[in-house]
């Protein structure tokens, strides 16, 4: 199925504060979910993860009773919230019949519950039984993923994985966490082909390129200004014959386009050529982080 081009504004709110953690150089962020959008500066309550984390990860789940004593009739339950991430396993209660859901969540809390949600792999070189005491003021239960994320560099420093987060930190960790191996996944999932021909009345040769998404998951491809592709056209000698981008103005505006599995999306062009004469063309789509480029060796009928 061919898909249109939409272009939209992403806007990304929310930044680390430093007594919590030092992050990486931020990467982009993958998927424009928009998560906490007020009261930045509040802590986060667990029934508040909760519900990001339902949104974020499109959780459903048909139960909306709970069996913890402490979040009968709670807002978090009626929306599925709680229920959701518990089946899910991206949450638990403090105990059976405890959820705390007005609990303030920890650094290591909230790291566990995104980790799971990306599946993120975990390192093996580090034992629950070894991994508090080696990895700053961590809990043992929470050790294998802080480990992991240090490993990984997504957490670069810290005073402590104990330490109560801000709602606003639930955006930045999760632009982190959707956009490890990210370039690697799309790099090898896009695959591109070109259609070559001559339109018998113009004369002109036309382009029409197409790129697929031969992986398992969606791909979301970000773009800088309103260009979604280049290419460059060569003749034998290798000299320049057209370079799209060259003499082309494009708007500066963010935009996006999402594929999902065994989706296509098609580019064409037309350039005048002359018949009988060998060229090669190079396309690429000029979204970040993608490895969607073809060289075809052509001659003009």
């Amino acid at each position: 199925m061919k898909k249109k081009i939409a272009v939209v504004m992403l806007v990304v709110f929310g930044v680390l504060g430093s007594s919590v953690y030092a992050a990486p150089p931020m990467p982009e962020f993958k998927k424009p979910a928009k998560l906490i959008h007020d009261r930045l500066d509040e802590n986060l309550t667990r029934a508040e993860l909760a519900t990001v984390l339902a949104r974020l990860f499109e959780l459903r789940s048909t139960n909306i009773s709970s069996t913890f004593e402490d979040t009968k009739a709670h807002w978090a339950v009626n929306n599925g919230a709680i229920p959701a991430v518990i089946e899910a396993k991206l949450m638990s209660g403090v105990s059976n019949q405890q959820f705390k859901p007005n609990d303030k969540v920890t650094l290591e809390q909230l790291l566990v519950a995104l980790m799971k949600g990306f599946k993120i792999p975990l390192d093996d070189k580090v034992t629950l039984e070894t991994g508090a005491k080696n990895l700053l003021d961590s809990s043992a239960w929470a050790a294998p993923y802080v480990f992991t994320a240090l490993n990984k560099g997504i957490l670069t420093d810290a005073t402590s994985f104990r330490t109560e987060v801000k709602r606003k930190d639930v955006t930045t960790l999760v632009r982190i966490l959707a956009n490890i191996d990210t370039a690697q996944r799309t790099e090898e999932a896009l695959k591109t082909d070109v259609q070559i021909s001559t339109d018998a009345t113009t004369g002109k040769t036309n382009f029409l390129f197409t790129v697929r998404n031969t992986g398992s998951e969606t791909l979301l491809l970000e773009y800088n200004t309103s260009q979604r592709f280049d290419l460059i056209i060569k003749d034998a000698t290798g000299a320049v014959v057209e370079h799209l981008s060259a003499d082309q103005m494009f708007m500066q505006v963010l935009g996006e386009d999402s594929l999902s599995p065994n989706e296509t999306v098609t580019y064409d062009h037309q350039a005048k050529l002359e018949r009988g004469k060998s060229y090669s063309v190079e396309f690429w789509i000029t979204a970040k982080d993608n490895g969607a480029r073809i060289v075809k060796q052509f001659t003009v009928q």
